[in-house]
C-alpha cells in the first residue's frame, strides 16, 4: 500500500461528515508541529501553489505552532484519491525544507488534558440537561484524528440519538416516552463518559526541529 511504502507520517482517519452525521467519511491525515507560528505560515504558502496547480485542496486546521492535514476527495464520496496521495507527497517533500521530524512527549500529556476537559465539558452539559449540546460535541470529538475507544459504540448511540431527535420533531412520540428516552440518552453519555475517561490518546506528528 501506498501509505506504508512511501507515506509513513500519515494514516487514514474515519469521521462522520459534520453536515450528515449518518455518512462517514475517510481522510488521509497528517500532524505537523513547528518550531514557530511563521514556519506554519511559511508552509502553508508553499503548499499553496501545488494545491491550486492540481487542482486540490486540503482541510487543515491551524493552532499556533500546530498544522493539522486533512486529505480527502470530496466529489468522489470522501474518499481517498490519487490527488490525495499526490498531494500528500508534495506536503511531505516540503516539509523536508523544515528540518528533521521526532516525536513530541510533550503532546500526550496536551492530548490527555484537553480530553479530560472535554469529558468534563460533556458531564456538565448532561447535568444541565443540555443533551442535545452534548451529542453534538461528542459528533465532533469523533471526527478527530485520534484512535477512540469503542468509537462504534457512540456512533450508534449518536445515530440513535438522532433518530430520536427527528421522531420528536415530527410529535411522534408521546410526551411520557420522551421523557423516558431523554433519562435513557443522559444515561448513555454517562457511560460514554466512563468508557473514554482513561483512554490514553496517541500522538501522531512530525516536529520540524530545524528552520
Amino acid at each position: 500500500m501506498i501509505i506504508e511504502r512511501e507515506l509513513f507520517g500519515w494514516k487514514l482517519v474515519s469521521s462522520p461528515l459534520p453536515e450528515n452525521p449518518s455518512q462517514n467519511r475517510v481522510e488521509l491525515f497528517r500532524e505537523y508541529i513547528f518550531k514557530s507560528f511563521d514556519q506554519v505560515l511559511e508552509y502553508m504558502l508553499k503548499v499553496a501553489p501545488i494545491c491550486n496547480t492540481l487542482p486540490h485542496h486540503p482541510r487543515w486546521e491551524n493552532t499556533w505552532t500546530t498544522l493539522k492535514i486533512y486529505l480527502s476527495t470530496w466529489d468522489s464520496n470522501h474518499i481517498i484519491s490519487y490527488k490525495d496521495i499526490m498531494l500528500a507527497r508534495h506536503m511531505e517533500n516540503i516539509f523536508k525544507d523544515f528540518g528533521e521530524t521526532y516525536v513530541n512527549v510533550h503532546a500526550t500529556k496536551r492530548l490527555e488534558r484537553e480530553l479530560g476537559e472535554f469529558l468534563t465539558h460533556i458531564e456538565s452539559l448532561k447535568v444541565r440537561g443540555n443533551i442535545g449540546e452534548a451529542f453534538k460535541q461528542l459528533n465532533q470529538y469523533l471526527s478527530q484524528p485520534q484512535d477512540i475507544e469503542q468509537r462504534k459504540k457512540i456512533e450508534s448511540v449518536i445515530l440513535e440519538y438522532n433518530q430520536f431527535t427527528d421522531a420528536a420533531v415530527q410529535n411522534k412520540l408521546a410526551e411520557y416516552e420522551v421523557t423516558n428516552k431523554i433519562t435513557y440518552f443522559k444515561s448513555k453519555l454517562t457511560e460514554i463518559i466512563e468508557s473514554i475517561k482513561f483512554f490514553k490518546p496517541k500522538v501522531f506528528f512530525s516536529y520540524a526541529w530545524g528552520g
